[in-house]
């Protein structure tokens, strides 16, 4: 049935675009295994190549797997995650989910007045004068000076800049292990995605170069600290090293996704500086919480221009009442010296629970943020056995391209018995097995 619908089909870009229309028709299951690349090849009367390539591209996009020997197959996972995560019975202590630690945010109820009786006009500007005060003494204190732009969140910011800089069907440079969201953001809007391998020190130079040099990516996405899934982080010497490979794109747009950023623990490092276009994004959901849905990005002018355009035609801008509140919060030494706290508890809790995993013989390579990956062989099998003793962790599938399986464990409100409890359970499950023994 495949092959009859790919009849007349000479060129890679065809062949992957009928695939891609059958998954998406569901005239191709989950899990169905596709042809041979020589096979196909031979039926359609095209070189190998053609159907590799097309093949790759398929991968990179997400939509179908392939294995070493083994049969590319339509992926399980899709393109967009579900919304949300399956409900846990009662006494499960749920893991997966990265959000900060309600008892460490800020009373936001102190707050929301703020320029509430300036609140009944339609507002013009961008960016309102407290916030924008406020956040280009932020960005500044770490080296970066740009043109302010709000948006409705890191992922709208993201979106945003994706859509008014990189051309359709480009290849983007991501994270690999990354961020879920953010391959599903891109893969909807119809890029291909090159993934890099992530160490404890963020991108791996060596990867960041063979990527470029292959793909010639039209923008790279980032988490320079706090890395979701692994807790890497930037440090000065990495970034200088991975600025100087950029050096050698510089069309390539550089995108930061500083998701932490003040509850991070760990220093800023950009790779944004000198670039032609660029941009860092700081949400407020980790510090102040995440109704706020506020998110501020410094950037290159024209991507500042651009990004804002695209704003003016939907939403226009973001609820002015809700920035004010947003600065006034920032401002405010109280809560400058609660999220200073904050930063310090998630910080403490993530090496609690690092040190136990350490004392198990587990290494992990986390540093910064909320959440840590812990390399298993089976990622199904331990998050199920986890789910029966108590623990619902996050499985690696949907943060992965090519790298190994792990399980992702959320640390932010993470006791320090939790975390002793926690790593002994993996620990135990790791055991049985290598042992081999049924558990």
């Amino acid at each position: 049935m495949l092959v009859e619908a790919l009849v007349g089909k000479r060129y890679s870009r065809e062949i992957h675009h009928a695939i891609a229309d059958a998954i998406r028709d569901g005239e191709l299951q989950s899990g169905q295994a596709l042809p041979s690349v020589r096979a196909l090849a031979a039926d359609l009367g095209v070189s190998p190549g053609t159907v590799s390539l097309a093949y790759r591209t398929l991968r990179e996009r997400g939509l179908i797997t392939s294995g070493d020997r083994k049969r590319a197959r339509v992926a399980a996972k899709p393109a967009v995650p579900a919304i949300g995560d399956m409900p846990v019975r009662p006494g499960i202590r749920d893991l997966r989910t990265v959000a900060p630690d309600t008892e460490m945010l800020p009373d936001v109820r102190r707050f929301l007045g703020a320029g509430s009786a300036r609140s009944g006009e339609y507002a013009m500007q961008n960016v309102t004068a407290e916030l924008g005060a406020v956040m280009r003494g932020l960005f500044g204190g770490d080296g970066i000076d740009g043109h302010l732009t709000v948006t409705n969140g890191a992922h709208d910011a993201v979106e945003r800049i994706a859509l008014a800089l990189v051309a359709p069907g480009s290849t983007v440079a991501v994270e690999d292990p990354g961020w879920i969201a953010g391959y599903g953001l891109l893969r909807t809007a119809g890029y291909a995605l090159a993934g890099v391998d992530v160490d404890a020190r963020g991108l791996i130079p060596a990867s960041l170069s063979a990527v470029m040099k292959q793909h010639h990516c039209a923008m790279l996405l980032l988490q320079p600290r706090a890395q979701n899934p692994t807790g890497a982080a930037l440090d000065a010497p990495r970034a200088e090293e991975l600025r100087e490979i950029l050096q050698e794109y510089p069309n390539c747009v550089v995108v930061e996704d500083d998701h932490v950023s003040l509850v991070s623990g760990s220093p800023a490092h950009s790779l944004t500086h000198g670039r032609r276009s660029w941009a860092v994004i700081r949400s407020m959901s980790k510090i102040l919480g995440p109704d706020l849905r506020l998110a501020v990005m410094s950037s290159d002018r024209t991507t500042a221009d651009l990004v804002q355009g695209r704003q003016a035609l939907g939403p226009g801008w973001v609820s002015h009442l809700v920035q004010r509140s947003v600065a006034a919060m920032l401002a405010d030494a109280a809560c400058s010296a609660r999220i200073a706290d904050a930063a310090d508890a998630y910080r403490t809790r993530r090496e609690a629970f690092a040190g136990e995993l350490a004392i198990r013989g587990i290494d992990v390579i986390g540093s910064s943020g909320f959440t840590l990956t812990v390399p298993v062989g089976d990622e199904s099998t331990v998050c199920a056995e986890l789910m029966a003793r108590g623990w619902a962790v996050r499985a690696g599938e949907l943060s992965r391209l090519s790298s190994p399986p792990f399980v992702r464990v959320c640390t932010a409100d993470l006791s320090a018995a939790d975390a002793r409890a926690l790593a002994a359970d993996l620990s135990d499950i790791a055991n049985s097995l290598t042992r081999g023994r049924v558990l």
